[in-house]
């Protein structure tokens, strides 16, 4: 596997990249009450206008809808989720329209402070009371305003570029003693409504081919078909799979 990082990261380096959030960021040591200690990879403080992991998925997203030439994003999800708020507060500051498609979801309700702060951004929000009504509407948003419709968790084969690409900044950090080597790596995906965990796993492989993954999924978790990448940008080079 280690021949194939340069033809990896050429590949990896085609795709569009909008750059939304500073990166690398930074790993950071925990202990626990018991005395075990963890490193983590803190993605909070990527953005000064919206943190979390959810920048490094939108960098791929919306730099895909702008080489597409889309001006209008549609994002749904409940009431308080990180996408629909990292998408309406980033896309509005690069100059998106947006719609955001939200529902209450296990005793939310409208009432939190997350809908007024993207009302102020400009973002027009949609109130919905259920999850398929939200998934109908949104995509009849984007039928109708002829705009890009990001998954519930911004969840694509385009957007785990991001995850692969914190992968090889924890590679990096390992090489260079800012944490020690890792005897295994968690992956917190699927915790969401609708997420996937797409690639991830095999991107670690990148980082340390000889580390474990211990993951947790979910039953309805399912990867993206075999080269639903190279069919959303046929021009850029394909990544190799085993």
């Amino acid at each position: 596997m280690s021949g194939d990082v340069p033809a990896f990261l050429a590949s990896l380096n085609r795709f569009p990249r909008l750059r939304l959030g500073v990166f690398p960021t930074p790993v950071r040591q925990l202990t626990l009450d018991n005395g075990h200690r963890f490193w983590v990879k803190d993605d909070s403080g990527c953005s000064g206008i919206y943190g979390g992991n959810k920048v490094r998925k939108l960098e791929y997203l919306l730099a895909g809808a702008r080489h597409q030439g889309k001006e209008t994003l549609i994002v749904h999800g409940d009431v308080e989720s990180h996408t629909v708020q990292a998408c309406g507060l980033l896309g509005r500051r690069e100059g998106f329209a947006v719609h955001a498609v939200v529902f209450p979801y296990r005793g939310q309700t409208f009432a939190v402070p997350e809908l007024p702060r993207l009302a102020e951004a400009g973002v027009r929000v949609h109130r919905r009371h259920s999850m398929l009504s939200a998934i109908l509407h949104a995509h009849w948003l984007g039928w109708r305003t002829g705009g890009l419709v990001i998954p519930l968790g911004a969840s694509t084969p385009l957007a785990t570029l991001g995850h692969v690409q914190a992968a090889l900044e924890l590679r990096d950090q390992v090489r260079e003693g800012m944490q020690p080597e890792p005897r295994r790596i968690f992956l917190p995906f699927a915790t969401g409504l609708g997420s996937r965990p797409a690639h991830r796993p095999r991107s670690g492989r990148h980082a340390h081919p000889d580390c474990r993954r211990t993951h947790r999924t979910r039953p309805h978790c399912q990867s993206p078909k075999p080269g639903a990448l190279g069919a959303a940008y046929p021009d850029s080079a394909r990544t190799r799979t085993r």
